[in-house]
């Protein structure tokens, strides 16, 4: 037999301006690959040093990339790098703090997820898509050219933005919620539900009927558009904002820019606490 040697060559720019370095990272990419160095670190460490190794972690990068200067101004390409550690410290695998309960067959699951998926599948599943559906723009639901479908612009994962008069859809690549606001219009009702009133909806898993009227059919559209762009298959949840309704929880527990009541950062004190971390270093 012959011996032979394969070699490979791989040609990379260099710089020796680190601002030049910084503008050129991929934020998505490496947010993925940090996230996927901490799920590895659950598996052999406490939860507790895990998330303290990840925060550490971030605090470094942060400073690394302001080159000693602690006023949280980051290159643009890393405008979301902070929000994206705060949603996975928010996540399940790494919900820690007073008052939470969660199964460890949960904890388990959502680890091994997250540890497979792909960089926008990573995203997605720690920071969720969220649409306000009774707002559409013009041309939201409709087809395009290419034959797909307009979706609408996101909103901010944040309280503040749900109306008690809006319906609102999720996306955390696994599930789709859709949100109905206690103070919904009948007429909202009936074209999207076929119910009268928001007390007649019922809330679970579920699918919407098909109406002949635009609004159905434009949410219909996006909903259609959204599994599409999915390999795993969507289930859509309705979520009405009622205390009894037990996957109302589930849904806010996405809106990582609100202060969690297990006591966790909302995105403005998270944002003021590195600040003062970078401070103190």
């Amino acid at each position: 037999g012959e011996r032979r040697i394969r070699v490979f060559t791989l040609c990379l720019p260099t710089t020796s301006n680190l601002n030049e370095l910084y503008s050129n990272v991929d934020e998505q990419s490496m947010f993925t690959l940090l996230s996927k160095m901490a799920i590895e670190r659950i598996l052999t460490h406490k939860l507790e040093d895990s998330r303290e190794a990840l925060i550490n972690k971030s605090i470094e990068l942060f400073s690394s990339f302001q080159n000693g200067k602690p006023n949280m101004t980051l290159p643009l390409n890393l405008k979301h790098f902070p929000l994206l550690i705060l949603s996975l410290l928010k996540s399940i695998p790494f919900r820690f703090g007073n008052g939470v309960i969660i199964p460890s067959d949960l904890r388990v699951f959502h680890t091994s997820i997250l540890k497979n998926l792909y960089i926008d599948q990573s995203i997605l599943f720690i920071h969720p898509d969220l649409y306000p559906l009774h707002l559409l723009s013009e041309n939201a639901g409709l087809e395009l050219s290419d034959g797909s479908i307009q979706l609408p612009q996101r909103i901010n994962l944040s309280s503040e933005h749900l109306e008690q008069h809006g319906l609102f859809l999720l996306n955390n690549g696994l599930e789709l919620f859709l949100f109905i606001g206690r103070l919904v219009s009948p007429d909202l009702c009936l074209n999207v539900f076929d119910r009268p009133s928001f007390e007649t909806i019922q809330s679970g898993k579920s699918f919407l009927p098909e109406l002949k009227n635009p609004l159905s059919i434009r949410i219909a559209n996006i909903i259609k558009q959204l599994k599409a762009n999915s390999n795993t298959f969507l289930p859509l949840i309705i979520v009405k904002d009622d205390g009894q309704d037990k996957n109302r929880f589930k849904f806010f527990s996405h809106l990582i820019e609100d202060r969690g009541t297990d006591g966790s950062h909302s995105y403005s004190q998270w944002i003021a606490y590195l600040r003062d971390k970078l401070i103190s270093k």
